[in-house]
């Protein structure tokens, strides 16, 4: 947690046009978090695929990170290494008076940014599904549309032929019953067609993992025209 000349480098590696870095700045330590977040998604139609996806999360960025890096160094262990450290609070979410960066609230709000970015991942897996769907369902539609348009046609052809008459009276209700119940059962074996091959995505947290990393906070003036903005800078 030592990094000597931090402020020279962050005006090495920062540009501000037509702006300068005005003299002094504060430095303190904090703890940052990554959170690495398992889900299982569920594509469930006539078939059901399930996926294993993991995304890490920056806490305090509330966006996505690539996991490669933190996988690398992380020590899995549910002791705080750093208990002297306070937690940086969040830069997306304003806080609570004395709410803890780590609440069930920012934890449960940035789950459902990692959902949106897991959704975002699995979209050409999900479209691909989709098209396969699609398909059978007009294969099935066509094949019903073909069946129950031939014992239609026999229908209205048998009731084309009965002529005028008592017996004839009798059996016309029963065929005109029957072409009714025929174009209900038509439409039933569509509506379950269509059920059928509707594709759902399920998806669920199995577990996350909270990471945390003690960083270098630098905050820096910025003036221009007697306008002055402060940003942080972090270093790890």
């Amino acid at each position: 947690l030592e990094k000597p000349g931090l402020r020279e480098l962050v005006e090495k590696t920062l540009t501000f046009p037509n702006a300068r870095p005005a003299a002094g700045h504060t430095q303190r330590t904090r703890l940052y978090h990554y959170v690495c977040f398992n889900f299982k998604a569920s594509l469930v139609s006539d078939e059901k695929r399930e996926l294993l996806i993991q995304l890490w999360m920056h806490l305090q960025g509330g966006y996505r990170v690539r996991g490669d890096e933190i996988q690398t160094q992380v020590v899995l262990d549910p002791e705080n290494a750093s208990p002297h450290l306070v937690a940086a609070p969040p830069a997306w979410r304003a806080l609570q008076p004395n709410e803890n960066p780590l609440s069930a609230e920012t934890l449960t709000t940035l789950l459902e940014r990692a959902r949106l970015a897991v959704l975002d991942e699995i979209a050409p897996t999900l479209e691909t599904a989709q098209k396969r769907s699609r398909h059978f369902l007009d294969l099935d539609r066509a094949r019903l549309t073909d069946y129950y348009a031939d014992l239609q046609r026999d229908l209205e052809k048998r009731l084309s032929k009965v002529e005028d008459g008592v017996a004839s009276n009798a059996r016309r209700p029963v065929l005109e019953a029957k072409l009714a119940a025929l174009q209900t059962e038509r439409q039933s074996k569509l509506a379950d067609a269509e059920k059928k091959y509707h594709l759902r995505l399920d998806l669920e947290l199995i577990n996350l993992a909270i990471i945390a990393q003690p960083k270098i906070e630098l905050d820096v003036e910025i003036n221009k025209r007697g306008i002055t903005a402060k940003r942080s800078v972090t270093w790890a």
